[in-house]
């Protein structure tokens, strides 16, 4: 970036991410620059070459210029106005005209965000040259062969649409629907292209926007031919063909939503390392008591049953703490990705936050707990639930002040088909002149070095994904209260894998256990020995070679570790299903942990049981029993 004053975001961790924020940007035609706004005068800090190209003037001579110096001067104080706001996500981007040197003007759009630094208050920007949209909608008003000889080219997507049914597409808004060309989709239904819920959505926003004549703010959707774009929609109603229509600009903001989701995982990682020492603290506990049960039970060389009830209990905390590190820490992405938001265990999710942050609520504050008993489901995601819980009991607690520190966890139903989660402390408050701004990304109260100021901004978001509200109240010395209000799920609470745990059918099974693990391939042939008759592999090579030297072989159910050193459980699965046809889907994966996203999709498309380990052997026995009746 060059040496223009951005050394100031050193202490924020920002100028690590800027690359990638450069390359988003400029990926999505989007100039970007970097002014310092407090303390004043303001001053344009960095201009990126896009940027830069917008406005007509050199970058070395727009840096340490004001950031107010190019634009069209009765835009300005709505410029001034909007620096207060920049940040909110709910405000539209800026639209504003660029006086050139040449007294050109460019209509731009302008979007940005604040951070604070020890350096002051500096706000980083995208802007973006709608010059061609402008062309667009006044070459529609003129004429309808001058508009469509000029959206041809035109670098977003154009479609025109009349009650649903498309009439006219540029090529570029085709290749967003997935299809080969304009000439394809003319004639078709737009909600064709898109997933039902995503279709419904925009069915309703286009009909309030043909009702009511208000222009409605640009909305994010997907496509079924590619579901892993993400495209914004822009929509405005028109006249084509003398009859109303939509015209809708389309742009693909995939990789600005990337950005997006590694910054909210690299929040989650942030928080992981916070409570990094108090989770040693709690698993260290647990383990001590346990080995100290175990060498107990061997010194008096009989079986004590308080001694076994202990060690049950230790492994059972140990299993409960390493299960809310491991929801906590799954990328975002992935929650995002492989399916919608669905049903959630309410109580659950905040039992396995408050686990998570035990270690320092134990020892700084007193928690008071008013949870009603079978709470309906929520809809959600239940990792980025936690994720949200877990951030605002961290923010309570680093608040907390005075003699009695106390956190109250409230839910309440305040209307129908809603539930509200309140999270209050007693603690210091904040000050009025932040609380607008607290969900801003990268705005923090907290001194450098102890926050990137994402958390709020990050739980926002997971919040509204999940069709949800945060709000937030705070009295300066009497604490604060960030109330999440979330909708109840249509169908039944979310509960264990699989729901119903059906009971083993009569007779022994043959069952084959693969798993390199020596000591748990031991026991869990014990276990399952009582029940059924078993063979073992010590890896999926080993199991492979049983079936090369007998072709008649076969079993009614294979545990299986998922990641194994050198063949591993996947490829045994594809392995089988070319040489057994059918026996895949009598695989029970067993996993510490899906570390990597290619095994996670993977696990989702087998359809397959799969246990977590520590696992329960009434769980294991009746996965072997479901899978044993596969065809």
């Amino acid at each position: 970036m060059g040496k223009t004053g951005l050394d100031a975001l050193a202490d924020v961790d920002v100028a690590a991410l800027w690359p990638a924020v450069e390359a988003a940007a400029e990926r999505m035609g989007l100039g970007v620059y970097i002014s310092r706004i407090e303390p004043a005068p303001s001053k344009l800090l960095y201009v990126s070459e896009r940027a830069s190209r917008v406005s007509g003037r050199p970058a070395a001579e727009l840096v340490g210029a004001s950031l107010l110096s190019s634009v069209r001067e009765p835009d300005r104080p709505a410029v001034q106005e909007r620096l207060a706001g920049f940040g909110d996500p709910r405000l539209p981007a800026l639209g504003v005209a660029i006086t050139r040197v040449d007294g050109t003007q460019i209509p731009v759009e302008v979007a940005a965000t604040r951070i604070r630094t020890r350096h002051g208050v500096l706000s980083i920007g995208y802007v973006r040259d709608v010059s061609s949209e402008h062309r667009t909608i006044a070459a529609l008003g003129e004429s309808e062969r001058l508009f469509q000889e000029l959206v041809e080219a035109a670098p977003d997507g154009i479609v025109i649409s009349r009650d649903g049914r498309i009439v006219f597409s540029n090529p570029r808004g085709a290749h967003l629907l997935g299809a080969a060309s304009a000439e394809d989709v003319v004639g078709t239904m737009l909600a064709s292209y898109l997933p039902a819920a995503d279709a419904a959505a925009a069915g309703a926003r286009i009909a309030e926007m043909m009702r009511t004549g208000h222009e409605i703010p640009p909305n994010e959707y997907r496509t079924l031919a590619e579901p892993w774009r993400v495209v914004e929609i822009k929509s405005i109603r028109i006249s084509w063909e003398g009859k109303p229509a939509v015209l809708a600009f389309s742009r693909d903001v995939t990789e600005r939503k990337a950005l997006e989701q590694k910054l909210a995982h690299a929040d989650r990682l942030n928080g992981l390392g916070t409570l990094a020492a108090g989770v040693a603290h709690e698993i260290n506990n647990p383990l001590a008591y346990a080995r100290l049960s175990l060498e107990k039970l061997a010194r008096a060389g009989t079986s004590d049953p308080r001694a076994l009830a202990d060690i049950d209990h230790a492994l059972a905390r140990i299993a409960a703490i390493t299960s809310s590190l491991r929801t906590f820490a799954r990328p975002a992405a992935a929650e995002h990705k492989e399916a919608p938001p669905g049903p959630v265990d309410l109580g659950a999710s905040l039992d396995h936050a408050l686990r998570m942050v035990d270690h320092d609520l134990r020892h700084r504050a007193r928690l008071v707990r008013e949870v009603e008993p079978d709470l309906p489901a929520v809809r959600g995601h239940d990792g980025r639930l936690e994720q949200v819980w877990v951030n605002l009991l961290v923010n309570a607690l680093q608040s907390l002040d005075g003699d009695d520190p106390c956190i109250e966890v409230a839910v309440t139903r305040p209307s129908q088909g809603r539930i509200a989660v309140a999270i209050r402390d007693n603690g210091r408050g904040i000050p009025a002149e932040y609380r607008d701004r607290i969900f801003e990304p990268f705005f923090t109260t907290k001194p450098a070095g102890e926050g990137l100021g994402l958390g709020l901004a990050v739980c926002k978001s997971i919040v509204e994904g999940c069709g949800g509200t945060i709000e937030l109240a705070s009295e300066l010395g009497h604490g604060t209260t960030v109330t999440v209000t979330l909708r109840v799920h249509a169908q039944a609470p979310a509960g264990k894998m699989g729901g119903m745990r059906p009971a083993a059918g009569p007779g022994r099974l043959r069952v084959l256990i693969v798993d390199d693990e020596a000591p748990l391939r031991a026991i869990l042939a014990d276990l399952l020995g009582s029940d059924h008759d078993v063979a073992t592999a010590a890896s999926a090579t080993e199991a492979l070679e049983l079936f090369d030297a007998d072709a008649a072989l076969t079993f009614d159910a294979v545990v299986c570790d998922l990641m194994m050193p050198g063949v591993d459980g996947r490829e045994l699965y594809q392995r089988l299903a070319a040489l057994r046809p059918g026996l895949e889907r009598r695989i029970v994966f067993i996993t510490g942990g899906i570390l990597d996203r290619e095994r996670e999709q993977f696990v989702a498309s087998a359809r397959t049981p799969y246990l977590l380990k520590p696992f329960d052997v009434t769980d294991l026995l009746d996965a072997v029993a479901r899978v044993s009746h596969q065809p």
